[in-house]
């Protein structure tokens, strides 16, 4: 009994879980080697950057140390505040929009009817489209001369002519979001149909007998057993669309006016327009402090702590 309390040790005196560990580090080293080549350099390199004064077009500058002055300049800079404001209002409609569409949608698809294989794979051809290729197609829909949306709205006689909605000033934001919705709207429909399915029948059978409508057996026992999967799906959405590069820059490129310019498009100018690489990597470092505000609560939220 006694002997088998002891673990095997070698020669140098390691027990065998302890080599075990050893050899699965040894093993891993290389993924993590390559992790922080691609990922650790590139976000040390950038932050070292913030703190001097280069420019693409001044080779010299790059040893000119500058402090926080480029952060300074980001926070006191009107667009900068006006980027962070279009970033979160972009973000929040476009994110509340696909949550409550695609909770319908998901109930209605969760329900068997004829065809039903059919409709879902259907719903999944925006997310599954080419960037490039669904920011064409959305921008041509809404064309002001050629758009089939504008096309149809003058048949029906609701307008006189086509309404360029993504120049003009009072609809390209509402448009934007429009065109996040439709990009955005198969992923969420995808992941609450899944939830849907695991929520225990048991559950709302005895909601029924209990004598519960349609609404308050949603309320009080889908939408409980299903807040795990809702809060991480919030989480995620807004994650990957706050961070969204390419598929505005095609849109509408900031514009006009930068009336729907963010943070990662004005990342993007500034390094690649004005060539100022020192005032982009400062604002990458802010973009970088902020959206890890967002990971943390994920990360939180996912280990299974319920302190958010």
């Amino acid at each position: 009994m006694v002997n088998q309390l002891v673990k095997p040790v070698n020669k140098r005196g390691l027990s065998q879980q302890k080599i075990e560990a050893m050899t699965g580090y040894i093993y891993i080293l290389p993924a993590l080697l390559i992790i922080a080549l691609i990922i650790l350099y590139p976000i040390i390199s950038t932050v070292q950057m913030s703190f001097y004064g280069y420019r693409f077009t001044d080779p010299t500058s790059i040893n000119k140390f500058v402090g926080f002055n480029n952060y300074i300049y980001l926070l006191t800079n009107a667009l900068f505040w006006k980027s962070l404001w279009n970033n979160l209002y972009i973000t929040g409609s476009s994110v509340a929009i696909q949550m409550v569409i695609g909770m319908i949608i998901a109930l209605l698809l969760n329900e068997k009817f004829r065809g039903r294989g059919i409709v879902r794979g259907l719903i999944l051809l925006p997310w599954v489209t080419p960037t490039f290729v669904a920011a064409f197609m959305f921008s041509w829909i809404l064309d002001a001369r050629f758009g089939i949306f504008n096309i149809l709205l003058v048949e029906l006689g609701i307008l006189s002519e086509g309404y360029p909605f993504f120049t003009n000033l009072e609809t390209v934001v509402g448009s934007v979001v429009l065109a996040y919705v439709w990009r955005g709207l198969p992923w969420v429909i995808l992941v609450l149909l899944s939830g849907l399915q695991m929520v225990p029948e048991t559950l709302v059978d005895a909601a029924k007998v209990d004598g519960a409508n349609a609404w308050k057996r949603f309320w009080n026992v889908t939408v409980p057993s299903m807040k795990y999967i809702i809060v991480i799906t919030v989480f995620l959405r807004t994650i990957w669309t706050f961070n969204t590069f390419d598929y505005l820059f095609l849109l509408t490129g900031g514009g006009p006016m930068n009336t729907t310019m963010t943070w990662p498009l004005q990342i993007y100018k500034t390094a690649f327009e004005t060539f100022m690489f020192s005032r982009a990597s400062a604002m990458g470092g802010i973009l970088l402090v902020f959206m890890s505000v967002f990971m943390v609560l994920y990360l939180k939220f996912t280990s299974g702590d319920e302190e958010l």
